[in-house]
């Protein structure tokens, strides 16, 4: 990694640690908990429920619905854990594929093996940590793919605090862009700290290392004091609005 490719490196993180991946996987999964699942445009979602009527698993084959332009298709076995109560405190995904049609040429795609811990249940804000294996491909409006990634024995968990704070914290391995082999990934101690005020977090560090450990770190010392270091070389600070733009990034949903 050098500064070059810096705000690649960046965006993997932001995609699978803050954007598509947690907001798809976390909410997606949550939503089809339902014994009435259907296909509307071909395939099968099969649902089964224990003696409380709570769904236990859902198997989707190819399940289809398509709106013209529009679309989704959904692959793979779906399992949820309850303990007391009617929300599950775990799900557990394998060979699940879920693929969003935006527009004719604008498309997002993920895949994921692993688990996802609710440790409060569905209440919000959600307290969640996912850990797994699986990938993503975001293609641009113009058909060309704009980012794509795959992360390995990954872990986010996010951790609410008050009203719509929230803590993250990230370790694991994530594959460099094209091709570029692995990096891993790990939060501090702290984790990295959000509130409403702003879309970066407004606290921590985050520190990057690839195979040929050259290294990227960022310093988050509240949401306009951000310090990008690359290979030991600060960069001048930067605001919230100039970190994402150099990445290409746009939002951090919780």
């Amino acid at each position: 990694m050098n500064e070059a490719s810096a705000p690649d490196a960046l965006l993997e993180v932001w995609i699978n640690a803050y954007n598509l991946v947690p907001y798809r996987l976390v909410n997606n999964l949550i939503q089809m908990r339902s014994p009435t699942n259907t296909c509307f445009s071909g395939g099968t979602a099969s649902p089964q429920s224990d003696g409380q009527g709570r769904v236990t698993l859902i198997v989707f084959d190819a399940c289809e619905e398509d709106f013209g332009s529009i679309g989704e298709r959904t692959d793979g076995q779906i399992e949820y854990t309850y303990a007391a109560g009617s929300a599950p405190i775990s799900i557990t995904a394998t060979d699940y594929i879920d693929h969003l049609q935006l527009s004719p040429t604008n498309s997002q795609a993920v895949t994921f093996n692993g688990t996802i811990d609710l440790p409060n249940g569905t209440a919000w804000p959600l307290s969640y940590t996912i850990t797994g294996n699986g990938s993503y491909t975001i293609t641009s409006a113009d058909g060309s793919s704009a980012a794509d990634g795959d992360f390995d024995q990954f872990t986010v968990t996010s951790t609410p605090g008050a009203g719509s704070d929230y803590t993250s914290d990230i370790s694991g391995g994530l594959g460099l862009p094209d091709g570029g082999g692995d990096m891993q990934v790990q939060t501090g101690s702290a984790g990295l700290s959000f509130d409403s005020s702003s879309t970066c977090p407004i606290y921590g560090e985050i520190a990057l290392t690839a195979e040929d450990r050259s290294t990227i770190s960022v310093l988050f010392n509240g949401a306009d004091h951000i310090v990008v270091t690359v290979n030991g070389v600060a960069q001048p600070e930067q605001d919230c609005t100039a970190f994402l733009t150099g990445i290409g990034a746009q939002v951090s949903p919780p």
